[in-house]
C-alpha cells in the first residue's frame, strides 16, 4: 500500500446529486478533482463547501478517488455511548442520550418544521403524551376512546352542526338560551 492511499482533502463545492453516484469536487496537495462520496447504509448528503474529509486512492490509485466528508468542528456534543444524526448547516439533530431517551431539535435552535407522510401513524406511550402548542389542527374526525377533560373554552358543534346542549343548560323552543359560560353552542 502506497503511503498516499489516504489523504485530508476539502471538499470545494456541493455536488449536484442527479446522478447514479454521488460525486464531489474536492481539493487535495493543491489539485482539485472530483472525488465519489461515500457514505454509511441508508445515509446520504450532499456535503457543503469547506468540509473536511478523508479521501482514499482506491486500488492504490490516486485517479481513483473516493472521500468521508464532515464537518469535524460543527457537531452537537456527546456524552459517553450517545449517537446523533446531524445537519451542520441548521444545528439541528437527532440525539440518542444515555438515559435512551431519543432527543429531536429542528434547524436554528428548534424553528424549522417536522413533517410526516405515512398510511398510518401511531404512538404509543405506557403513562402519558403531552402536546405543547398554541394551537392544533385536526383535518379529519377524532376519535376519544377515554375522557375528555378541558381546562379551557370548548366550541361544540361548529359551522353548520347542529347546536349541543348540555344537561342542565337552559333549552327553548329548540334555542339554547343559557349554560355554561365556557362552553358555548354554535
Amino acid at each position: 500500500m502506497s503511503r498516499n492511499t489516504v489523504r485530508w482533502a476539502r471538499i470545494t463545492s456541493p455536488g449536484d446529486d442527479d446522478q447514479d453516484f454521488a460525486v464531489q469536487q474536492m481539493e487535495y496537495l493543491g489539485k482539485t478533482s472530483d472525488g465519489f462520496m461515500v457514505f454509511p447504509y441508508g445515509l446520504h448528503g450532499n456535503v457543503p463547501a469547506d468540509s473536511l474529509a478523508l479521501m482514499f486512492a482506491v486500488q492504490d490509485q490516486p485517479e481513483n478517488r473516493a472521500a468521508i466528508g464532515w464537518t469535524p468542528k460543527d457537531r452537537p456534543t456527546l456524552g459517553d455511548g450517545e449517537v446523533a444524526f446531524y445537519h451542520p448547516p441548521t444545528d439541528a439533530y437527532i440525539i440518542w442520550r444515555q438515559s435512551g431517551d431519543l432527543e429531536i431539535v429542528t434547524g436554528d435552535g428548534g424553528t424549522g418544521n417536522i413533517n410526516i407522510t405515512c398510511k398510518q401513524a401511531n404512538i404509543t406511550a405506557s403513562e402519558s403524551a403531552t402536546i405543547d402548542s398554541p394551537e392544533s389542527t385536526f383535518t379529519g374526525n377524532v376519535q376519544i376512546d377515554g375522557n375528555l377533560n378541558t381546562d379551557g373554552a370548548a366550541t361544540l358543534g361548529g359551522a353548520g352542526g347542529a347546536e349541543i346542549a348540555r344537561k342542565g343548560d337552559a333549552v327553548s323552543g329548540g334555542f339554547i338560551t343559557g349554560g355554561s359560560a365556557i362552553h358555548k353552542a354554535t
